[in-house]
Formats: structure tokens, C-alpha cells, sequence
């Protein structure tokens, strides 16, 4: 449901993340995100090319462009760095008719890296706050920074690979 009322999806993943806890809130929420990507791609998919270029006008041409190059990869790529919300690409991709096959892998294995690290971030950060220590604090900087450098790390790389 948070798909379709185009909730971020980070924060549904924190949410889930927290009742739940690492393990089972992984599960949960890579089920949830994949069931709410197939749901709007399959309105993507229904309502088509035209209307939806029409009702989002150029600003999703980035999207529109990226999702031309179908496949896994494309479609991991857009997942693992976030180009545009996370229903406007299931919706877009559905529009343009990438191969449902491909959309469903590449979501897969876009999708599941950043559930994991937000899942821990969010097991590391209920720590910190509830066992306050050098060692907690230490452990979710360390988680931060090598958030950060692996997403500087992946667009650079991937950058590259475009040019």
C-alpha cells in the first residue's frame, strides 16, 4: 500500500526494520518492497507509455532514459542508486514495457543490498541509543562510512562504465 500512496520507501524499510528487527525485518520488508514494485509496475504496465510521459512530463526523462536500456542490470542500477522514488520507477518501468523477468531479477538484486544495510543501520542505531558506548557509537560511524563510500564507490564505477 505505501507504493501505490508513494510513501518513501527508506522510511517503510525503517519502520519494518524496527518492530520487526534485523533478521525478520529484512524478510518483511524485501517481500514488501517487491510486492509493491510489482503492483506499480503492473499500473505502469496498464496505463502505458503516453500517459504516464504525459502526467509526468520531462522531469522523469533520466528515468525514461535509463529504463530505455533494459535488462538486470539497468534495472539494478536504478535501484541500488536512487535516481528517482521508488514507485516512479516501478511505474515507468511497467509504462515502458521492461521484460517482466528482468525487472523482477534486477529489482531483487538492486533491492536487497540496501535492505540489509538499512535493517542493520536501524539494529545499530536502537543499540547505540539503548546501550550507549564508545563501542556502539563506533560500530554505527564505521556502518555510516562504509555506506557512503560503497554508494560514491558503485556511481562512480558506474559512471564509468557509461562513458
Amino acid at each position: 500500500m505505501g507504493s501505490v500512496l508513494l510513501v518513501p520507501i527508506t522510511l517503510l524499510i525503517l519502520i519494518t526494520a524496527i518492530v520487526f528487527g534485523p533478521v525478520l525485518g529484512t524478510v518483511y520488508a524485501s517481500i514488501g518492497c517487491l510486492v509493491g514494485a510489482v503492483v506499480t509496475y503492473a499500473i505502469g504496465y496498464f496505463l502505458g507509455k503516453d500517459f504516464v510521459r504525459k502526467m509526468a512530463g520531462s522531469k522523469w526523462k533520466r528515468v525514461e532514459e535509463s529504463i530505455g536500456q533494459t535488462g538486470i542490470i539497468a534495472v539494478a542500477t536504478l535501484r541500488l542508486l536512487p535516481v528517482a522514488p521508488f514507485a516512479v520507477v516501478n511505474i515507468v518501468s511497467g509504462a515502458f514495457k521492461v521484460p517482466p523477468r528482468d525487472y523482477f531479477i534486477g529489482s531483487i538484486l538492486g533491492l536487497v543490498p540496501g535492505i540489509v544495510v538499512t535493517n542493520l543501520f536501524a539494529h545499530q542505531f536502537q543499540s547505540a541509543i539503548r546501550n550507549p558506548g564508545i563501542g556502539t557509537f563506533l560500530l554505527l560511524l564505521a556502518l555510516i562510512a562504509t555506506s557512503v563510500v560503497g554508494t560514491i564507490w558503485l556511481k562512480r564505477r558506474l559512471q564509468r562504465g557509461k562513458t
